[in-house]
């Protein structure tokens, strides 16, 4: 083929020698387009930032739509993001792993009563199921000999704070508040809780596959003051547990000793130490139950005149 038949074949894709086609030249970037004349032709590169999307009759350069979820590999939407809340749902098990020592899963508290993480449980299921809301296992694994460091399972430090130059107050700053509630909502709905409690703790020296774990000294509960510079702490309970009205049949303030949770060597089943709430004051009364005698007995600790101690009474003494 000679020169003459090679101008002929090498010409514009888009180019008047085609009658499918709308003339027009190349410009970086453009993509070859039907149109709606049935011709092919260019739809030059999109702005900046800009994708190619379908509007169920063509194909144009769009903004970048925003996300409304997230699926995986079965086509099931597994992260669903909205305008409102929640912003974001995560429809099964989340896993959050960190790849740099010393930098944490940060979640901002919102400027609001509202809370900057929510655990609920909004199932229905014909048997109550066993959840729970918010569980974990922190754990030091030591593969040399070592001694020192510090194991926390969990570690929240809320504060009221002012800045320079700003005097405010906060009515309340409360490091863990933990509740728990039987609920029945609605005509005919009907909820027993058999133990409800608001916290419990537990310690364990565990030996597992020939090892051996020591516990030197073990605290159920150790509350202290932590003074810094010069703050001051005008009055400070230890331990403050109100007094309440609402139990019907026994309504304890304080019982130590007894129980059957986890026993080991349990001295009395009634308890050591007793203090009564919604008290009946009455002369030579007191709130204060106490075990005593080779067998224990739990025994109300009341006052006498001394010249007025008669068969059977016992009498406290401080050695």
């Amino acid at each position: 083929m000679g020169k003459q038949g090679e101008a002929t074949l090498r010409h514009a894709l888009l180019g008047a020698t085609h009658r499918d086609v709308d003339f027009q030249g190349a410009t970086e970037g453009s993509l070859i387009l039907a149109n709606s004349a049935g011709k092919w032709g260019e739809l030059v590169i999109g702005a900046d930032h800009r994708v190619l999307v379908s509007n169920g009759t063509t194909a144009l350069w769009s903004a970048i739509p925003p996300l409304a979820g997230i699926a995986s590999t079965d086509d099931t939407t597994q992260i669903t993001i909205a305008n409102s809340n929640p912003h974001v749902t995560i429809a099964n098990n989340m896993s959050v792993l960190g790849t740099t020592a010393g930098t944490p899963l940060t979640v901002s508290l919102p400027n609001s009563s509202s809370p900057a993480i929510q655990i609920s449980y909004a199932g229905a299921a014909a048997a109550a199921p066993s959840v729970t809301g918010l569980a974990g296992s922190p754990a030091v694994s030591i593969t040399n000999s070592g001694s020192g460091g510090t194991v926390i399972g969990m570690s929240f430090v809320p504060a009221g704070a002012a800045f320079a130059g700003v005097t405010g107050s906060v009515a309340s700053v409360i490091g863990c508040k933990a509740g728990a509630q039987a609920f029945g909502f609605g005509a005919g709905a009907n909820m027993t809780v058999d133990e409800c409690i608001a916290f419990k703790g537990e310690l364990n020296a565990r030996d597992t596959s020939g090892g051996n774990g020591d516990i030197t000294d073990g605290f159920g509960f150790l509350m202290g003051i932590d003074s810094i510079n010069t703050g001051v702490m005008t009055n400070y309970y230890g331990i403050r547990i109100h007094d309440d009205l609402e139990p019907t049949t026994i309504n304890y303030l304080i019982e130590l000793g007894g129980g059957t949770s986890n026993p080991g060597t349990v001295t009395t089943t009634s308890g050591l130490f007793r203090v009564i709430g919604n008290f009946s004051a009455a002369a030579n009364e007191t709130p204060v139950y106490m075990s005593e005698g080779s067998t224990p007995t739990i025994r109300q600790l009341k006052t006498k005149a001394g010249d007025t101690l008669g068969s059977g009474d016992l009498v406290c003494v401080l050695v």
